[in-house]
């Protein structure tokens, strides 16, 4: 499906602002990923081979870096979402835009242009894209940390499940 104003794919969005067909395993488990609070004995975890995947979904992304003809894509996309301004040298504002979008995953590049357009009236400038380049990688790079939390809580209920097994075997015996 793809929708009339640009030549960019229409995606549903999951509440880290994703693509949801890009990232299922992230998408599914995305509130316990977004969670400040600590991981402990009390948390109801993250199945560990889901960890393992969402591991992977977020290395996938992270690990790459927009095209130029995406990166341009996304800038003509987000400038076109604010019609009539008028700029000093439309040429170089999209060229300015593009370069920011290229330091970035597509798929961030994608979401931004989305957070950009809801939120802000007036046409964004470079450091306008980079915050929100930047907030939505924050964002992965956190659940990528609460996942490894996740993972310490898993070993550490194994171990402890092991050493009562012990006991248990020790006192029978």
């Amino acid at each position: 499906m793809t929708d009339t104003i640009s030549t960019l794919p229409a995606v549903i969005r999951d509440n880290l602002g994703l693509a949801i067909n890009r990232m299922p395993t992230v998408t599914q488990y995305a509130p316990a990923l977004q969670s400040c609070e600590r991981v402990d004995g009390y948390t109801r975890l993250i199945p560990a081979d889901a960890c393992e995947a969402i591991v992977a979904e977020v290395r996938a992304i992270l690990m790459t870096r927009a095209r130029d003809r995406d990166a341009t894509a996304l800038a003509a996309n987000l400038i076109g979402a604010y019609p009539g301004r008028d700029l000093a040298d439309p040429g170089t504002y999209t060229r300015a835009i593009a370069s920011v979008f290229s330091e970035f995953p597509v798929e961030l590049g994608e979401a931004a242009v989305d957070t950009i357009t809801r939120y802000l009236r007036f046409t964004p400038t470079r450091a306008d894209v980079f915050g929100a380049l930047s907030s939505l990688r924050g964002k992965l790079l956190w659940a990528s940390t609460n996942v490894g939390r996740h993972l310490a809580e898993h070993t550490r209920r194994a171990e402890e499940a092991e050493r009562r097994a012990r006991i248990i075997k020790r006192g029978a015996a």
